[in-house]
Protein backbone atom coordinates (compact mmCIF):
# COMPACT_ATOMS: atom_id res chain seq x y z
CA UNK A 1 0.00 0.00 0.00
CA UNK A 2 1.26 3.69 -1.06
CA UNK A 3 1.83 5.91 1.89
CA UNK A 4 -0.55 8.41 0.27
CA UNK A 5 -3.36 5.80 1.02
CA UNK A 6 -2.23 4.27 3.94
CA UNK A 7 -2.35 7.82 5.96
CA UNK A 8 -5.42 8.28 4.44
CA UNK A 9 -6.63 5.35 6.18
CA UNK A 10 -4.72 6.85 9.46
CA UNK A 11 -6.71 9.94 9.12
CA UNK A 12 -9.91 8.08 9.13
CA UNK A 13 -8.98 6.40 12.20
CA UNK A 14 -8.34 9.50 13.71
CA UNK A 15 -12.00 10.81 13.43
CA UNK A 16 -13.44 7.09 13.82
CA UNK A 17 -15.87 5.65 16.43
CA UNK A 18 -13.44 3.92 18.96
CA UNK A 19 -14.82 0.41 20.59
CA UNK A 20 -14.37 -1.42 23.56
CA UNK A 21 -12.94 -4.78 23.27
CA UNK A 22 -15.06 -6.61 25.94
CA UNK A 23 -12.49 -9.88 26.04
CA UNK A 24 -9.22 -7.93 26.31
CA UNK A 25 -10.21 -4.11 27.42
CA UNK A 26 -8.87 -2.13 24.60
CA UNK A 27 -10.23 1.00 22.64
CA UNK A 28 -10.18 0.30 19.09
CA UNK A 29 -11.28 2.49 16.08
CA UNK A 30 -13.36 1.18 13.12
CA UNK A 31 -14.13 2.16 10.26
CA UNK A 32 -17.65 -0.07 9.71
CA UNK A 33 -19.96 -1.52 11.76
CA UNK A 34 -17.49 -3.94 13.63
CA UNK A 35 -13.82 -3.54 13.49
CA UNK A 36 -10.98 -6.21 15.19
CA UNK A 37 -9.20 -5.59 18.41
CA UNK A 38 -5.34 -4.32 17.89
CA UNK A 39 -4.48 -6.45 20.46
CA UNK A 40 -6.52 -9.85 21.13
CA UNK A 41 -7.65 -9.22 17.39
CA UNK A 42 -11.26 -10.82 18.21
CA UNK A 43 -14.17 -8.99 17.19
CA UNK A 44 -15.78 -5.88 18.16
CA UNK A 45 -18.81 -3.92 16.92
CA UNK A 46 -21.26 -1.75 17.39
CA UNK A 47 -23.90 -4.35 18.92
CA UNK A 48 -21.20 -5.56 21.34
CA UNK A 49 -20.65 -1.97 22.19
CA UNK A 50 -24.51 -1.32 23.07
CA UNK A 51 -25.00 -4.03 25.10
CA UNK A 52 -21.66 -3.20 27.10
CA UNK A 53 -23.44 -0.08 27.49
CA UNK A 54 -26.06 -1.85 28.87
CA UNK A 55 -23.72 -3.96 31.74
CA UNK A 56 -21.77 -1.36 32.77
CA UNK A 57 -20.60 -3.59 35.59
CA UNK A 58 -19.23 -6.01 32.52
CA UNK A 59 -17.30 -3.18 31.58
CA UNK A 60 -16.09 -1.74 34.39
CA UNK A 61 -14.66 -5.16 35.12
CA UNK A 62 -12.83 -5.40 31.75
CA UNK A 63 -11.73 -2.48 32.01
CA UNK A 64 -9.92 -3.01 35.42
CA UNK A 65 -8.63 -5.89 34.40
CA UNK A 66 -6.99 -3.86 31.18
CA UNK A 67 -5.69 -1.72 33.97
CA UNK A 68 -3.85 -4.06 36.03
CA UNK A 69 -2.22 -5.60 33.27
CA UNK A 70 -1.11 -2.41 32.04
CA UNK A 71 0.42 -2.08 35.46
CA UNK A 72 1.89 -5.59 35.10
CA UNK A 73 -0.28 -6.90 38.05
CA UNK A 74 -0.73 -10.41 35.81
CA UNK A 75 -2.01 -12.37 38.67
CA UNK A 76 -4.55 -10.24 39.80
CA UNK A 77 -5.90 -9.67 36.11
CA UNK A 78 -6.33 -13.67 35.94
CA UNK A 79 -7.98 -13.52 39.17
CA UNK A 80 -10.16 -10.99 38.01
CA UNK A 81 -10.95 -13.11 34.69
CA UNK A 82 -11.37 -15.72 37.07
CA UNK A 83 -14.35 -14.11 38.74
CA UNK A 84 -16.47 -13.21 35.75
CA UNK A 85 -16.50 -16.85 34.09
CA UNK A 86 -15.73 -19.14 37.28
CA UNK A 87 -17.18 -22.19 35.45
CA UNK A 88 -14.62 -21.39 32.48
CA UNK A 89 -17.44 -21.81 30.02
CA UNK A 90 -16.99 -18.53 27.78
CA UNK A 91 -14.72 -19.39 24.92
CA UNK A 92 -13.77 -15.08 24.32
CA UNK A 93 -12.76 -14.96 28.24
CA UNK A 94 -10.54 -18.35 27.70
CA UNK A 95 -8.72 -16.95 24.61
CA UNK A 96 -8.30 -13.54 26.77
CA UNK A 97 -6.96 -15.55 29.50
CA UNK A 98 -4.54 -17.69 27.12
CA UNK A 99 -3.33 -14.56 25.67
CA UNK A 100 -2.91 -12.94 29.04
CA UNK A 101 -0.51 -15.82 30.01
CA UNK A 102 1.53 -15.67 27.25
CA UNK A 103 2.06 -11.63 27.85
CA UNK A 104 2.92 -12.79 31.42
CA UNK A 105 5.47 -15.47 30.71
CA UNK A 106 7.01 -13.23 28.18
CA UNK A 107 7.37 -10.60 30.91
CA UNK A 108 9.36 -13.64 33.01
CA UNK A 109 11.31 -14.28 30.58
CA UNK A 110 12.29 -10.89 29.96
CA UNK A 111 13.98 -11.16 33.59
CA UNK A 112 16.41 -13.80 32.40
CA UNK A 113 19.87 -12.22 32.91
CA UNK A 114 22.83 -14.34 31.78
CA UNK A 115 25.36 -11.53 33.02
CA UNK A 116 24.71 -12.91 36.64
CA UNK A 117 27.43 -14.98 38.18
CA UNK A 118 27.50 -18.50 39.49
CA UNK A 119 24.75 -21.28 38.19
CA UNK A 120 22.28 -18.47 37.94
CA UNK A 121 19.67 -20.62 39.62
CA UNK A 122 17.33 -17.39 39.97
CA UNK A 123 17.43 -17.45 35.56
CA UNK A 124 16.75 -21.45 35.81
CA UNK A 125 13.43 -20.62 38.46
CA UNK A 126 12.02 -17.66 35.65
CA UNK A 127 12.18 -19.85 32.26
CA UNK A 128 10.54 -22.78 34.67
CA UNK A 129 8.03 -19.91 35.56
CA UNK A 130 7.58 -18.99 32.32
CA UNK A 131 7.01 -22.18 31.17
CA UNK A 132 4.29 -22.97 33.45
CA UNK A 133 2.68 -20.04 32.24
CA UNK A 134 2.92 -21.14 28.81
CA UNK A 135 1.81 -24.49 29.81
CA UNK A 136 -1.37 -22.68 31.61
CA UNK A 137 -2.27 -20.84 28.29
CA UNK A 138 -2.27 -23.85 26.07
CA UNK A 139 -4.75 -25.70 28.25
CA UNK A 140 -6.82 -22.10 27.94
CA UNK A 141 -7.08 -22.46 24.33
CA UNK A 142 -7.37 -25.95 24.38
CA UNK A 143 -10.60 -25.34 26.52
CA UNK A 144 -12.07 -22.70 24.56
CA UNK A 145 -11.34 -24.64 20.51
CA UNK A 146 -13.21 -28.17 23.01
CA UNK A 147 -16.26 -25.63 23.89
CA UNK A 148 -16.47 -23.88 20.42
CA UNK A 149 -16.36 -27.08 18.69
CA UNK A 150 -18.91 -28.02 20.49
CA UNK A 151 -21.21 -25.16 19.73
CA UNK A 152 -20.02 -25.16 15.94
CA UNK A 153 -21.91 -28.49 15.74
CA UNK A 154 -25.26 -27.13 16.74
CA UNK A 155 -25.26 -24.34 13.82
CA UNK A 156 -22.60 -22.36 12.08
CA UNK A 157 -21.92 -18.41 13.56
CA UNK A 158 -19.32 -16.50 11.66
CA UNK A 159 -17.88 -14.88 15.49
CA UNK A 160 -17.19 -18.50 16.92
CA UNK A 161 -15.23 -19.80 13.49
CA UNK A 162 -13.01 -16.90 13.21
CA UNK A 163 -12.52 -16.93 17.57
CA UNK A 164 -11.60 -20.64 16.79
CA UNK A 165 -9.90 -20.25 14.27
CA UNK A 166 -7.32 -17.34 16.62
CA UNK A 167 -7.27 -20.21 18.87
CA UNK A 168 -6.08 -22.39 16.41
CA UNK A 169 -3.31 -20.51 15.29
CA UNK A 170 -1.93 -19.67 18.88
CA UNK A 171 -2.22 -22.93 20.08
CA UNK A 172 -0.37 -24.21 16.89
CA UNK A 173 -3.00 -26.19 15.29
CA UNK A 174 -2.66 -24.74 11.46
CA UNK A 175 -4.75 -27.53 9.83
CA UNK A 176 -7.48 -27.15 12.07
CA UNK A 177 -7.15 -23.08 11.48
CA UNK A 178 -6.75 -23.76 7.82
CA UNK A 179 -10.52 -25.86 8.08
CA UNK A 180 -12.08 -22.91 10.53
CA UNK A 181 -11.12 -20.25 7.27
CA UNK A 182 -12.12 -22.78 4.37
CA UNK A 183 -15.85 -22.22 7.03
CA UNK A 184 -15.43 -18.78 7.22
CA UNK A 185 -15.07 -18.03 3.77
CA UNK A 186 -18.43 -19.71 3.37
CA UNK A 187 -20.16 -16.98 6.26
CA UNK A 188 -20.72 -14.15 4.00
CA UNK A 189 -18.16 -11.76 5.96
CA UNK A 190 -15.45 -11.62 2.99
CA UNK A 191 -13.45 -8.90 4.31
CA UNK A 192 -12.94 -11.18 7.56
CA UNK A 193 -12.18 -14.28 5.50
CA UNK A 194 -9.63 -12.35 3.99
CA UNK A 195 -8.45 -10.76 7.33
CA UNK A 196 -8.26 -14.22 9.02
CA UNK A 197 -6.33 -15.75 5.81
CA UNK A 198 -3.61 -12.94 6.49
CA UNK A 199 -3.37 -14.59 9.89
CA UNK A 200 -2.44 -17.50 8.87
CA UNK A 201 -0.41 -16.31 6.04
CA UNK A 202 1.49 -14.12 8.61
CA UNK A 203 1.67 -17.31 10.97
CA UNK A 204 3.80 -19.56 8.08
CA UNK A 205 5.76 -16.05 6.79
CA UNK A 206 4.06 -16.47 3.49
CA UNK A 207 4.55 -12.86 2.30
CA UNK A 208 3.22 -12.81 -1.14
CA UNK A 209 0.02 -14.54 -0.15
CA UNK A 210 0.05 -11.61 2.92
CA UNK A 211 0.46 -8.94 0.22
CA UNK A 212 -2.56 -10.03 -2.12
CA UNK A 213 -4.66 -10.52 1.05
CA UNK A 214 -3.93 -6.50 2.09
CA UNK A 215 -4.63 -5.50 -1.61
CA UNK A 216 -7.90 -7.53 -1.38
CA UNK A 217 -8.67 -5.50 2.28
CA UNK A 218 -7.91 -2.32 1.17
CA UNK A 219 -9.47 -2.84 -2.21
CA UNK A 220 -12.52 -4.09 -0.07
CA UNK A 221 -12.37 -0.65 2.27
CA UNK A 222 -13.15 -2.23 5.30
CA UNK A 223 -10.05 -2.07 6.67
CA UNK A 224 -8.88 -3.33 10.11
CA UNK A 225 -5.92 -1.35 12.66
CA UNK A 226 -3.88 -4.52 12.44
CA UNK A 227 -4.02 -5.18 8.55
CA UNK A 228 -1.57 -1.81 8.49
CA UNK A 229 0.45 -3.24 10.91
CA UNK A 230 1.10 -6.11 8.53
CA UNK A 231 1.27 -3.40 5.76
CA UNK A 232 4.36 -1.93 7.04
CA UNK A 233 6.04 -5.41 8.14
CA UNK A 234 6.05 -6.55 5.08
CA UNK A 235 7.36 -2.59 4.13
CA UNK A 236 10.32 -3.70 6.53
CA UNK A 237 10.44 -7.40 4.99
CA UNK A 238 10.82 -5.60 1.43
CA UNK A 239 13.68 -3.73 2.83
CA UNK A 240 11.80 -0.75 2.80
CA UNK A 241 12.19 0.35 6.35
CA UNK A 242 11.88 4.02 5.88
CA UNK A 243 8.71 3.49 5.25
CA UNK A 244 7.80 0.83 7.88
CA UNK A 245 9.18 3.29 10.49
CA UNK A 246 7.08 6.39 8.62
CA UNK A 247 3.42 4.36 8.65
CA UNK A 248 4.34 2.20 12.28
CA UNK A 249 5.20 5.86 13.76
CA UNK A 250 1.55 7.01 12.44
CA UNK A 251 0.13 3.85 13.87
CA UNK A 252 1.39 3.75 17.11
CA UNK A 253 -1.12 6.27 17.96
CA UNK A 254 -4.39 3.87 17.25
CA UNK A 255 -2.96 0.33 18.04
CA UNK A 256 -1.67 -0.57 21.92
CA UNK A 257 -0.39 -3.73 20.05
CA UNK A 258 3.16 -4.64 21.30
CA UNK A 259 4.28 -5.97 17.83
CA UNK A 260 3.93 -2.15 16.24
CA UNK A 261 6.62 -0.62 19.24
CA UNK A 262 8.61 -4.10 19.29
CA UNK A 263 8.77 -3.64 15.36
CA UNK A 264 9.46 0.13 15.85
CA UNK A 265 12.20 -0.62 18.82
CA UNK A 266 13.36 -3.18 16.45
CA UNK A 267 13.94 -0.69 12.97
CA UNK A 268 16.19 1.57 15.83
CA UNK A 269 18.19 -0.93 16.59
CA UNK A 270 19.09 -2.02 13.21
CA UNK A 271 19.41 1.57 11.86
CA UNK A 272 22.03 2.85 14.46
CA UNK A 273 22.31 6.06 15.88
CA UNK A 274 20.28 8.94 13.95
Amino acid sequence: MDQRRYMGYISKFATAMRLLCMHCGTETPALGQFSLCSVCENIVDTTADAAAAKTPAMADSIRQIKALVDSGDFDAAIAAYKAIDPKMEDPALLYAQALLYIRYSNSVLGGVNYAKQGYMYENIDMRDRSLTLISLSKRMLARAIALLTASLANGEEYRQRYLLLLCQIKFGKIRGASESLEALKKSGQPALATYASLLLDARGKEMKPMRAAIEEIDRSGNMFVNTLFYDAYLDLKERKADSARMKLAALSAYSESQSVEALIEGIKEASGPQ
